[in-house]
């Protein structure tokens, strides 16, 4: 049980603060009380084994009582981005929710779970002692290994979010991958503010930092400022982020002081890091931003952990323990996408034929060099113009280079005779900024078949909580 992380860890001391919010800190013995207490409140409303249970919240204290509650009872949590409104009644139906557990001012957004039994989390962290006899409950389960445990989304980038299936075994072997890579141990103090809805921050950040014993700085949302303070007033030495925080947190940097000398460990992960960004972040803070790779099917798959700036900038870094990538063709023009061989993958997708368990196939088109893996983009984007194939990435670098670009996202457009085009959508910083003029940067920089035949000016481009854009 994945839950056995805070309940027979020998890492932990129960006496040693667990996590700690603006509000109020709380010791790991006082974490598995409330867990205890909530798990107990769970199976007195009816809850049982295998009930899928919704958990809408941001990172607080709440959130973890809830997730490991459920996992406590052997429910199946079922993780959901926040910002996933349009889509929660395709989630709550197709995982036949049977609870949501939220906060009131987050349920007042998600209009279509008004048919829910709802428990918001402002009670779940506060509850003492209920009449369910938990011991006894527990005792008459025969919980297994390969039992279902959590349900994450993906982040939609790539099309509709999916329901990636997680037993309590692959979890575990997950988290032992990259627990057995990294140096973490209990006197750590990891920031946690990228959302633990995601894969990413879920494994790499909050699991791994309790299974340490260490110390996890919950913070809700992501303010720059406020970040790097707490960063310097609780020293902390571990934070995981995603690209728009680093970029941001330079901002911030450039305009005052904040002393970050106890940071050991930045990591990056989501989507690509600008490189800019990264020497930009190295120059202002002496640290090293350690790109990881993995996905929500697989877990973590690689780090790069090397200090050297530039060998950042270009590699996701090399497999973690117990994990084994091979180089598998995917077209004629010598592209190769990535199989990835662990333990840690997941079950499968919701309503879809479990996964091989010989590998998962990625779609990300990637080239191994010194045992560092670089990523050159995705097979599942690549556009075919005419039997040439144009990377989306490369003509999204090369827009984002203009000084005019704020941001863009590049996709294959099916014309009327079902031959493809290369589509642009584009967030432009001068309104003055003409079609004709950045498609003539763009012959500039490309080659002919590369350059956008079609640009949209949008306002935005919407982008999941970890920095990926949605599929426009």
């Amino acid at each position: 049980m994945i839950s056995d992380i805070i309940f027979r860890n020998p890492a932990i001391d129960d006496s040693r603060i667990a996590c700690k919010t603006a509000e109020e800190a709380i010791t790991y013995g006082e974490l598995k009380k409330r867990i205890k207490a909530f798990a107990s409140y769970l199976i007195s409303g009816g809850c049982r084994a295998g009930d899928r249970i919704l958990i809408w919240q941001n990172n607080s204290i709440e959130q973890l009582v809830s997730y490991f509650g459920v996992n406590l009872i052997g429910g199946i949590a079922v993780l959901a981005d926040t910002k996933l409104k349009q889509e929660m009644e395709d989630i709550i139906k197709d995982n036949n929710i049977t609870l949501l557990l939220t906060t009131r001012k987050q349920r007042d957004n998600l209009k279509v779970a008004d048919a829910l039994q709802t428990v918001f989390a402002e009670e779940a962290g506060g509850m003492e002692e209920f009449p369910a006899d938990l011991q006894s409950y527990l005792e008459r389960q025969d919980f297994q290994e390969d039992q279902l445990s959590t349900v994450l989304y993906t982040s939609g980038s790539a099309g509709k979010p999916k329901g990636v299936l997680n037993t309590h075994r692959n979890l575990e072997e997950a988290l032992k991958n990259y627990g057995e890579t990294m140096d973490f141990t209990w006197k750590d103090k990891f920031i946690g503010v990228t959302p633990f809805f995601h894969s990413y921050a879920f494994d790499s950040c909050m699991l791994v930092a309790l299974y340490r014993g260490a110390q996890l700085l919950l913070m809700s949302s992501f303010v720059p400022s406020k970040v790097l303070l707490t960063i310097q007033e609780e020293e902390a030495t571990v934070f995981h982020g995603v690209p728009f925080m680093y970029q941001l947190m330079n901002d911030q940097l450039y305009a005052s002081y904040y002393d970050l000398s106890s940071l050991r460990v930045c990591i990056s992960a989501g989507s690509r890091l600008n490189p800019d960004c990264l020497r930009k972040f190295n120059q202002l803070t002496g640290r090293v931003i350690h790109q990881e790779y993995g996905s929500t099917e697989t877990g973590t798959i690689a780090i790069n952990l090397s200090n050297d700036v530039e060998k950042a900038v270009n590699y996701v870094g090399k497999p973690l323990q117990n994990v084994d990538c091979k180089l598998i063709p995917c077209d004629e023009d010598g592209n190769k996408t990535l199989m990835i061989i662990s333990k840690g993958i997941s079950a499968g997708y919701m309503g879809e034929l479990p996964f091989e368990r010989e590998g998962y196939l990625t779609q990300d088109i990637c080239v191994i060099e010194d045992g560092y893996i670089r990523i050159k983009g995705r097979a599942d984007r690549l556009i075919n113009i005419t039997g040439l194939k144009v990377n989306p990435v490369e003509v999204e670098r090369c827009l984002k280079q203009h000084p005019d670009i704020g941001d863009a996202f590049v996709k294959g457009r099916k014309s009327e005779n079902f031959e493809e085009a290369v589509e642009a959508f584009v967030v432009k910083k001068r309104e003055s900024l003409t079609e004709k003029e950045l498609a003539d940067y763009c012959r500039k920089n490309l080659a002919a078949y590369k350059v956008p035949s079609c640009i949209t000016w949008v306002e935005q481009i919407e982008k999941s909580g970890l920095g990926k854009p949605r599929f426009l």
